[in-house]
């Protein structure tokens, strides 16, 4: 059973018996097997596979309880290798947004002076995931821009 969380997970936190799944009729199990695998490349790390005898098929599962105090999230705010920087270069007045990238997809850079109405700076070519980080740069604006990074699957 997938349990898909917004933050990131260390995979040394986890313990089956930290996750407590519980079927619509009320019976509680705790899985055999609590793992990133198998994604545990550096951009996923969201999704935990609970494995074992966690369902009956007459009674399947409803919820997932956790103790998250056992689990150990990624810092919100930590700067992290695989997390977009932004760069301020005041001898050329540019700004520099760097992002890793991934095969398979594509990368839309949007902008926005009041964080409700975006802008796609690149909307007919949307970067292509090389396996390397990505550059994008914009002159810097005399009024407030946000920036917001769109990833795409690449069909």
């Amino acid at each position: 059973m997938p349990l898909v969380l917004s933050v990131q997970v260390k995979a040394s936190s986890l313990s089956p018996e930290a996750f407590r799944v519980i079927s619509k009729n009320g019976v509680h199990s705790t899985p055999n097997c609590a793992t990133l695998e198998p994604a545990t490349e550096s951009y996923e790390l969201h999704t935990i596979l609970l494995a074992g005898p966690i369902a009956d098929p007459n009674d399947l599962s409803d919820r997932v309880e956790f103790a998250f105090e056992h689990l150990k999230l990624h810092p919100a705010g930590q700067a992290q290798s695989n997390q977009p920087t932004l760069s301020v270069n005041l001898i050329t007045n540019q700004l520099s947004l760097t992002f890793p990238s991934y095969h398979g997809f594509q990368y839309l850079i949007q902008s926005s002076e009041d964080l409700k109405t975006w802008t796609t700076e690149n909307p007919t070519s949307p970067l292509s995931g090389t396996g390397s980080p990505l550059f994008f740069t914009a002159p810097m604006s005399a009024t407030k821009q946000f920036y917001r990074l769109g990833i795409l699957p690449g069909f």
